[in-house]
């Protein structure tokens, strides 16, 4: 690998570390903004500690990919991106009944 080659390939790393914290820190910032802020409150208590575990998981995979820890970052990163379309898929099937729940054609009872 010529120093060229090198330096180019360092340049790419760090454009997607730059755009792996972004989005990180994004889906934190909607997070703590659909929940009122911080501390902010979701109902029902457990959504809002799911919520409060996806804010601090996004906050320290935004930190790992600025370190030497860019590995673990990644694999935290890929938590907070999958993590919330789980839960959102979860919460609309009748296994949570105490979540409210809405589609197309109206609550689900």
């Amino acid at each position: 690998m010529t120093a060229d080659t090198a330096i180019t390939a360092r340049g790419s790393t760090l454009v997607w570390r730059a755009l792996g914290v972004i989005g990180c820190l994004a889906v934190t910032a909607i997070h703590v903004i659909d929940q009122g802020g911080l501390p902010g409150t979701k109902d029902p208590q457990y959504v809002q500690m799911m919520y409060y575990a996806l804010e601090a998981a996004g906050v320290i995979a935004a930190a790992l990919l600025l370190t030497r820890q860019a590995r673990a970052g990644w694999l935290l990163a890929l938590g907070v991106a999958v993590g919330p379309i789980v839960g959102y898929v979860l919460s609309r099937d009748r296994a949570y009944p105490t979540t409210p729940m809405t589609s197309a054609t109206g609550p689900n009872h």
